[in-house]
Parts: structure tokens; sequence; C-alpha cells
């Protein structure tokens, strides 16, 4: 694999971008193309779009044929490439449109999380990184050429605010597509339907931006003067971090009762700050000092202007000087779900495919019930029947369902997100509908270890509850990792009854502890992460009694070789 330096790679997407669009130009009728286009898709024709509808057609759109443009291009023009430019093309041809959350900026690269596929990547940007904030939320097309991942062509910023909207109409419509692509699954989706992807983002800044016209110019006017103020005193970057801040407060707690940022004279900025943390729109310590600086710069301009909002710029120094004490605060999420950091820290690095699916698949469920009405039995208080199989269609699972019309308890994965929301109170039944609380959005905005410690935990004291702790304990003394047991021999030699053997054991499948296999004969065995989680809560259990403990450094050789970093 060849390793070229970022000043290369950047001359090589120019250069071969041109000689694409070249080739598109000179061999296709480039408006019969744009016009099949209009009706379905209007707001690429936006000259804000024109960037992206240009990155869109010359990598995703497929002809008639089933080849893209670039695929065209390589076969009908192979002496106008060199070699290098050919290999740049194909990764280029594989690269996709996501959404990013930067998670961390570090030297020249930026760690983002793909919050559709669940994904982390390290981009290689020495030059665009000072565009970037932690914490920013980033609509872009990044592919891998050679050795490095890194953007491709231009980037877009999402408000905060609009990220659960556009997570959620994701899912709609993805799962739409299902309906009718049985075997579509996440990876091919953002290559196959990008264009959906770049509608569903162009909804969700006009959702933002959808306001009062008198309002929205208002706001805008409003926006541009302090703009103005700011340019000769702080660089672009701060800027826009700014006017980014500006606009989200406004969307979050101004909006909906028709004020504008000129009404902050008359707001007490103790209360906003302590509900936006209590409701996770300020969820971090970067985060909350980035709104404390915005305001302090905004307030102190308007002071300039009006003399009302000296009294209203010394509340938030005040603010800013005993921030320590909303800082206090941002640990609410963890105290509200008992987060065991230890736990977390255990498990971040090595959560498996099986957890990070289930994960996926019960924030899938959760998002569908804030916009869909799914209704429960008045008696038992279960999922009505006519509702599972919209319910399953949402996961992607390889589940076996012996009967012809399951119920709730038959879907094993449907029936442990439903039990496991209500137990940690993410949901609740009102009128026999199913309501996605406060808890649940809270839960929808952790990071990924700290759901699933919080998921285990909440296992956990399922299995204190039915008395199995001792059982399991002693079962967790002979833990061998990578060591395959008949199910059978497991049940037989359990202490407890078959039925409590079989349900932990479903548990633990479900969790990603455990892995089975069917044929020929029903066996399983400890994962990685099963190892560790089963020995935190056995020496948990012991930390007062050292002969008891058992060390994970005893356990690591026994790792076997195939298992990779992070899988099962």
């Amino acid at each position: 694999m060849q390793k070229l330096d970022y000043e290369l790679i950047h001359k090589l997407d120019l250069d071969t971008t041109n000689k694409v669009f070249d080739f598109i130009i000179d061999e296709y009728e480039i408006d019969n193309i744009l016009d099949n286009l209009k009706s379905d898709f209007p707001f690429l024709m936006d000259n804000g779009n024109k960037l992206i509808l240009n990155s869109w057609l010359s990598i995703d759109y497929i002809h008639d044929d089933g080849k893209t443009f670039i695929e065209k291009f390589i076969d009908s023009k192979p002496k106008n490439i060199s070699t290098l430019e050919r290999e740049f093309l194909l990764y280029k041809k594989n690269s996709f449109i996501s959404l990013f959350e930067v998670l961390n900026i570090d030297d020249d690269y930026i760690l983002v999380h793909d919050l559709l596929q669940n994904k982390k990547f390290a981009l290689y940007e020495k030059l665009m990184k000072e565009y970037f904030n932690e914490g920013d939320i980033v609509f872009a097309r990044i592919g891998k050429f050679f050795d490095k991942c890194s953007i491709v062509g231009d980037i877009s910023f999402l408000p905060k605010s609009a990220k659960d909207i556009f997570i959620e109409q994701y899912l709609y419509d993805f799962n739409y597509k299902r309906k009718e692509e049985s075997t579509l699954i996440i990876k091919d989706y953002i290559k196959k339907h990008s264009i959906e992807i770049i509608k569903i983002y162009n909804n969700c800044i006009l959702s933002v931006l959808e306001l009062d016209d008198d309002l929205n110019l208002y706001l805008y006017d409003e926006l541009n003067d302090f703009e103005s103020y700011l340019a000769n005193k702080s660089n672009a970057h701060e800027i826009k971090e700014h006017i980014a801040n500006l606009l989200e407060f406004y969307d979050y707690y101004l909006a909906e009762d028709g004020l504008t940022l000129y009404d902050l004279k008359d707001l007490d900025l103790k209360v906003f700050f302590e509900l936006a943390i209590r409701e996770g729109f300020i969820y971090s310590t970067e985060s909350l000092n980035s709104y404390i600086s915005t305001f302090k710069n905004y307030i102190h301009f308007l002071s300039k202007i009006d003399s009302d909002f000296e009294e209203k710029y010394q509340e938030i120094r005040s603010i800013s000087n005993n921030r320590f004490k909303l800082m206090d605060k941002l640990n609410f999420t963890d105290t509200l779900f008992s987060i065991d950091r230890n736990l977390v820290n255990d498990i971040e690095d090595i959560l498996n495919d099986t957890s990070i699916l289930l994960l996926l698949n019960l924030d899938k469920f959760l998002v569908y019930l804030t916009d869909n009405r799914i209704e429960v039995t008045p008696v038992k208080k279960k999922i009505k029947k006519k509702f599972l199989p919209e319910l399953c269609f949402l996961f992607n699972d390889d589940e076996i369902i012996d009967s012809l019309n399951p119920g709730q308890r038959e879907l094993a994965l449907l029936d442990f997100f439903y039990e496991l929301s209500l137990a940690l109170n993410l949901i609740s039944i009102k009128e026999d509908i199913i309501i996605l609380n406060k808890n649940g959005i809270n839960f929808l905005n952790l990071k990924d270890e700290k759901k699933f410690s919080v998921i285990l935990n909440c296992v956990w004291k399922h299995i204190e509850k039915m008395n199995a702790k001792e059982r399991i304990m002693e079962f967790i003394k002979d833990l061998k990792n990578g060591k395959t047991n008949d199910l059978k021999d497991l049940i037989y030699e359990y202490r407890g009854s078959p039925k409590e053997a079989y349900q932990i054991h479903e548990y633990f499948k479900i969790l990603g502890l455990t892995k089975t296999t069917y044929l020929p004969i029903y066996t399983w065995e400890i994962s990685k992460l099963g190892m560790f989680v089963l020995i935190y809560y056995y020496n948990k259990e012991f930390k007062d009694n050292k002969s008891s403990i058992i060390y994970l450094n005893n356990y690591r050789g026994k790792i076997v070789e195939r298992e990779q970093y992070g899988k099962p």
C-alpha cells in the first residue's frame, strides 16, 4: 500500500475531479440528468447545494448499466490518467456520505464518530482541522485513500439541536427501504441511497430555519451585527462557534415562545444553564465553557449598544466565575442512571460487534417510539401483536422464531428491550400507549460504553432478584475464555434450575458476553468482553476478600489469538 503526503492526496483529488467533470460534460447530456432529478430532489438545484450535487453526481450517481461516472471514465479514457490517478479514483468511488460527531482533534487527525454506522474514523486533515471543534456535528463525505482516511470535497455543519431529527428521519427511511430490499444493511444504504441522506440533511436545515419570516429576518440581523463586531476581535473559528451557539440557543430556548436574542435581558441565565444541563442540551465541560464564552461576548456586545444589558453582562460574569457549581451538575446523567465509572473504563475499548449492534437496535427501538403510536394490551401490558412485525423489522437480528404467530415473549430481543426500558424508566405507559420519556432521551445521549454499563447493571440487578447471584459467582470462578461448552452440559452442571440457566444464558448471549453455535451441536463460549465483565462483577462482590480476587492479567494470555481487537 502506498503512503502519500497530505498535499499530494489533495492534488490528486483536484486533478482527477477536473478530468472526470471534463469527461462528463463532453460525453453526456448533463442537463437531461439534472432535469430527471429536479422533480424528486429539487433542493439539489439550489446554488448552495452545487458542491454537494457535483460530488454526488460524479461519485454516487449510477447509470442504467449499473456504473458510476468514475467507472465509465476509467473504462473509456484509460490513457488520460496515470496509474496513481486511477488508483486514487477507485478509492474515491468507495467514499461515502454520513453524519459525524467530532470527538477529538489531535495533531493532524480529527477523530469522528459516524452516527449512522456507529463507527469511529481518524481523519487525516492537516489544514481543515482548524475549522472543527470537539462536539461539532458535521455532514460530509469521507473515504480511505491509500493508507489514510480523509474528507472528500465540501463539509457542512448541522446544529446539535437537529441531530436527533436527522437520525430519526434516517432510521425511518432506512427501514422503509428495507421493506423492498430485505437484505439491505446500513453500509450499503448510505452508499446506494446517498441522495436520500442529502435530502434528509437539507430537510433538517430547513426545519431549523423554518421560522416566522419577520422573526427570521430579525434573528439574522442580530447575528450579522454581532458577527461584524467579532470580525476584528476573534478568528474565523471562534466566530463560527459563537454564531452556531447562538443559533442553537435560539432554537432550544427562545423560538417556541416567539422570543429573540434581544430578549436575553429579561431571562434568568442561571435557570437556562441548569435546565440545559439537566436536559442534556449542554452535555460536557467543553460545551458549558463554550456557551459561557459566547454569552459573555454577545451580551458585552449588546451592552455597548443598549445600557439595559449592563446588568445582564454582570450576571453572566458571575456565572462564569462560579461555573464549577454548574460543572457539578454535569454529572446529572451519570447519577440518574447510577453509571459505574470503573465498569465503563474496563469495557470502553472492548465492546464487540454483538454488543454494538445491541446498542444500535435499542436506539432504533427508542427513537421509533417518538413518532409511532405503539399500543399495549390493557391487562398484561405487553405490546399488541399487530405492532410486533413493524418493531422487529427495525432490528438487524438473526433471531430464529419458532411460532407462526409469536407474541412479545417469543421475540427475545424485542421483549428484552421492552422490559429493560421499563426497568430503567426510559419509557412509560399512558392510556395503553408506550411513551418515550425524558430519561429515554437522556439515555440516547449517552456514549456507547455508558449505555452498555447501564444495561449490564440492570441485568445484574435482575439476576440478583432471581437469587441466582451466588450460583453465577461459582460459575465465574471456573471461567476459561475461548473454551467451547456443550449447552446441555452447562445446564446439567449449573446448580440452579435448567429454566434459570437458560434465561441467564439468553441474557449473556444478547449482551455479547457469550457466543453460540447451533451446528453440529448447540454450544457456547465466553467472549473477550464477557470475560472482562463477569470477572469485574466477581471482583466487585469479593472486593474485601483479596484471596478471592481474580486478576485479569492471569486471563489475558488465555485469549484465543483469533479474537481481533474489539470483536467477539
